[in-house]
């Protein structure tokens, strides 16, 4: 593998489209099951190329598909192990399925790692993607005009810029507050450039586009 190669993770969170799940994976060159991801691949009938986690709450896998198990008593979540493992297979993206929903400690814990690993990996749901950029990083959000996009500081101060918005931020401070918020893309691309500390964007549009 390499920085190119295009990267799932389904986790064992909230999935309510099995169909919207396989067509979402079509185009991934390698996914992996985070422990009871595995199931909602098996229902949404995608192989995984890999079952990583304790296996507490994945079923039956087939023979022969690897797994790679670990202990419940660990010091990572499911999900950071599967996003560790891919990252020493040398994959730089990685998008993450099913990873809200369900216990909300684990959703949270999802979003939080976002921060961890900005600009390298996505949460994406319905209709929603997920992300994070850091200080010195930038991103082009493709979609469509009318999409909302809300930026919302993770660290407790975020410096941004944001261009093609309906509401342009030039170089502004957000706190955590609602000020970030429901923007909306005012084109079919938005630049979004953090100049210092960590900003989670979230993407909310149109499935039907």
């Amino acid at each position: 593998m390499n920085a190119d190669t295009t990267c799932a993770i389904v986790c064992n969170g909230l999935v309510g489209d099995y169909l919207w799940l396989k067509r979402c994976l079509e185009g991934y060159d390698y996914i992996i099951a985070a422990n009871g991801g595995s199931d909602h691949l098996m229902k949404a009938g995608v192989r995984p190329g890999v079952v990583i986690g304790d296996l507490d709450s994945s079923g039956t896998v087939p023979d022969d598909i690897e797994i790679i198990s670990f202990p419940p008593e660990k010091d990572f979540t499911d999900a950071e192990l599967a996003i560790r493992h891919a990252i020493a297979q040398g994959v730089e993206c990685i998008d993450m399925y099913g990873a809200l929903g369900g216990r909300i400690d684990h959703a949270l814990c999802n979003m939080f790692l976002l921060a961890s690993y900005p600009h390298q990996l996505r949460i994406c749901d319905p209709g929603t993607t997920m992300e994070c950029c850091s200080a010195g990083q930038s991103v082009c959000i493709a979609g469509k005009r009318g999409d909302l996009l809300s930026l919302l500081p993770v660290s407790k101060e975020v410096r941004c810029t944001g261009k093609n918005l309906k509401y342009p931020l030039n170089g502004e401070i957000l706190k955590r507050s609602g000020r970030g918020i429901s923007n909306i893309l005012d084109d079919e691309k938005a630049f979004i450039e953090v100049h210092s500390g960590d900003l989670m964007i979230i993407h909310i549009y149109d499935e039907e586009r």
